[in-house]
């Protein structure tokens, strides 16, 4: 039976994988209906009757409220305001314009008059409205009788960022309008990457410029500005050009540019009220060898007729090799073709929600998230790998890691949106299994660029890991063959041959045998996974569980054995009796080990820490703080280690702990002091990371509860943690109604 096939059925028979129970199970289907047509409407934001978008409503949003807009290869973030960064694969190293707010102003100024405003800064009582889609974001303002719409949208197949300008003359005269649209350049410049205002993110610590900002060069030539970085990484004699070209571009004739902050905005001024729009004119001052970052802007000028409307398309966008770019800059200077190229992102984005899993629930909000918002999230950080050419999960990537790595391919199986997208996951990440795992890592890592860019040879060599004994996360890069195959039925896949980092290859079942193997080689004497000397486990932050190397992780222990319950399963139906067996005989080994050492008496304890002759319990009845873990019985109950009676005492234990206003808490109560034997985790400020509501253990605590056969504790976990009941709290949820945040504070 396929899982899908499963989970209907067991929805069906028990009503514990629906989660409806109470009032809500017993209303009328015009009770029900009227609650799903209620308006989803808030102070800052609501969302179109169709779910599609999310339509904010003043500007001034607790932090920026982004969208990822991508096409697999090339990313934009583009904020409520219209502020962006662009990259192509590896935020530090290829990054095309800095995170901050100044990339994408965009101002409009009366030639006439000579008054201007901001787009991205409306005045106070200005008609403001910016709407967040699936693949692009419209802004919307009217000032100065004019009324502008400015579209910014990823064409599927471009490396390119499209901002389609709309303006309309509201006043019975024609018009002559300057338009000035802006960026400031990163260049793969690794020390400006984090989001923060104004300058002061790396380099020079007066002004917040960078060193390498004396080899970038910006030129206007052919009406596009062009921008370089002629020393790239090091300033060693490895030294090498940045491997790609940026470039700014538009529809309309250029009137004038710039290149430098200092000749844009004037002394004594910001970004508000820039010395050039006041002139209406730019230096046309080419930039090399400057301290700080180089800017672009482009001068346009539209002639509108009276009560009349333009469009203007400006292009932002990076190629490896500057002749493809007046090509690029031809296609999109096209306003037809822009058009036809935001229509087909809408195409995708509507026929991707449509074909997966969708449900009609008597919850509209919850509808809509899961609909629609989860599965935008999920495949909008698929990224296509510049060495494999397959895609993969890019989550761990933006900002936090320079390399894809497997480890994520977990998060890419549990929402099985699209099995092909699975499929090619699964590929790359077993492609990188090392043939030698007893060099401390099961898996190698691709790294977002070409590895001749980077100077890394590829396919790569093996190389040795941090880990002494598996890690959580290499776990994780085997169950989710048995996870793609029980969702598809599709047994072949185990036979097909794939490399191995080092040399060799061998079948996907080979890469299961091999992974498996690796992950059991760090249980100790009792049966319980090692972790390695001043690691974690999936908890990064219990770094001191084991600061000898004798800590053990019974969270990575129920891990290990929903991983060989899973890949048996799998081994049985393939044909491969004596492996199933061998698996199931070292699942039911594990097994004992945790519900003779670990259990508490109402709860599994989550780890034992070394430092003294006897390992130490953590998470157990007689800890002041840090009692009680959330995962520790959320993966009892999802791997089987807990029989029915213990699952269920485990998980009423979760309601009467660990269940808050806003959903399960990863742990309580918090710690207020530092644990010597926890390490990180007890560091934290209460409610920050410690005992604060992690969104994927939410989840699993919740697919917990359902084969607990406790609907009731489920959905009230899930109703609490849910995006669409969180964001009704704007200002203490902060971020994006329409994604889900790692962890809530």
């Amino acid at each position: 039976m396929k899982r899908r096939e499963f989970l209907s059925a067991t929805s069906l028979v028990t009503g514990a994988l629906t989660g409806w129970s109470g009032d809500a199970a017993h209303e009328s289907e015009g009770q029900r209906e009227v609650r799903r047509r209620a308006p989803d409407r808030h102070e800052y934001y609501e969302f179109s009757p169709d779910g599609m978008e999310c339509v904010i409503k003043r500007p001034d949003t607790p932090i920026p409220w982004m969208n990822l807009l991508n096409n697999d290869t090339f990313q934009a973030w583009v904020t409520q305001r219209g502020y962006h960064e662009c990259l192509m694969g590896d935020r530090g190293l290829n990054g095309l314009t800095n995170p901050q707010e100044q990339s994408g102003n965009l101002y409009f100024r009366d030639c006439d008059t000579g008054r201007y405003f901001l787009l991205n800064q409306p005045p106070a009582g200005a008609p403001w409205e910016c709407r967040q889609g699936l693949g692009y974001m419209t802004l919307k303002a009217s000032h100065l009788g004019l009324s502008v719409s400015t579209t910014y949208f990823v064409p599927r197949h471009d490396t390119v960022l499209i901002w389609l300008i709309d303006v309309r003359n509201l006043v019975p005269r024609p018009r002559s309008i300057d338009i000035f649209s802006m960026v400031e350049w990163s260049l793969g410049d690794q020390f400006k990457k984090q989001v923060f205002k104004g300058h002061g993110g790396g380099g020079d610590g007066f002004t917040g410029g960078s060193q390498f900002n004396l080899y970038k060069k910006v030129w206007l030539e052919g009406g596009i500005l062009y921008a370089v970085q002629n020393s790239w990484r090091t300033l060693g004699i490895q030294t090498k050009p940045w491997p790609c070209v940026g470039f700014l571009g538009s529809s309309l004739p250029v009137q004038s540019f710039d290149t430098q902050e200092s000749e844009f905005v004037g002394d004594g001024r910001t970004a508000a009220n820039p010395r050039a729009v006041e002139k209406g004119k730019c230096s046309n001052v080419p930039f090399w060898s400057q301290n700080d970052y180089p800017w672009g802007v482009l001068h346009n000028r539209l002639a509108l007729t009276s009560k009349g409307d333009q469009k203007l398309i400006v292009m932002l966008g990076m190629a490896r090799e500057k002749a493809e770019i007046p090509r690029l800059a031809a296609k999109y200077s096209q306003v037809e073709v822009a058009e036809q190229e935001l229509q087909q992102v809408k195409i995708f984005w509507r026929e991707f929600v449509d074909r997966a899993i969708n449900v009609e629930t008597p919850e509209k909000e919850i509808d809509r998230t899961v609909n629609i918002w989860t599965k935008y999230q999920w495949r909008s950080h698929m990224m296509r790998g510049p060495n494999s050419g397959l895609r993969g999960l890019g989550f761990w990537s933006y900002g936090l890691m320079g390399s894809r790595m497997g480890g994520a391919i977990r998060e890419v199986v549990v929402q099985p949106h699209d099995l092909e997208l699975v499929r090619e996951s699964l590929i790359h990440s077993l492609s990188l299994q090392q043939t030698d795992p007893a060099l401390g890592q099961l898996t190698a890592s691709e790294p977002l660029m070409l590895g001749g860019d980077l100077d890394v040879p590829w396919p790569p060599e093996p190389s040795r890991g941090p880990f002494l004994f598996p890690h959580s996360h290499e776990i994780n890069n085997i169950y989710p063959i048995a996870a793609y195959i029980k969702e598809t039925g599709d047994l072949s896949i185990l036979d097909l041959p794939l490399p191995y980092v080092g040399g060799g290859q061998g079948t996907v079942f080979e890469h299961m045998v091999k992974g498996i193997e690796y992950t059991l080689r760090g249980l100790s004497d009792r049966g319980l996974p090692r972790l390695t000397r001043g690691l974690g486990d999936w908890n990064d932050e219990l770094n001191m569980i084991s600061r000898e190397g004798r800590g053990e992780s019974v969270m990575q222990a129920m891990e290990l054995c929903y991983m060989l319950r899973e890949c048996a399963e799998v081994a049985k139906a393939y044909g491969r009796r004596g492996a199933a067996e061998e698996w199931i005989q070292k699942y039911n080994y594990i097994d004992n080990a945790v519900n003779t050492l670990a259990w508490d008496g109402d709860w599994y304890i989550r780890a034992f820490a070394d430092g003294q002759p006897e390992l130490i319990p953590i998470g157990t009845h007689r800890n002041a703080e840090g009692k009680i873990y959330l995962n520790a019985q959320s993966w009892a109950v999802i791997s089987g280690v807990a029989d029915r009676e213990r699952a269920r005492r485990a998980m009423e234990s979760v309601r009467k702990h660990l269940v808050s206003d806003r959903g399960p808490m990863i742990l309580a109560p918090p710690y207020s002091r530092f644990d010597v034997h926890v390490g990180l985790q007890s560091n934290y400020a209460p409610g920050w990371r410690n005992a604060c509501i992690y969104a994927r253990p939410a989840g699993w605590a919740i697919m917990a509860a359902c084969l607990a056969d406790l609907p009731d504790l489920a959905f009230d976990m899930y109703k609490k943690t849910c995006i669409s009941e969180r964001s009704k709290e704007v200002e203490l949820y902060a971020s994006e109604p329409y994604a889900y945040s790692e962890n809530y504070v």
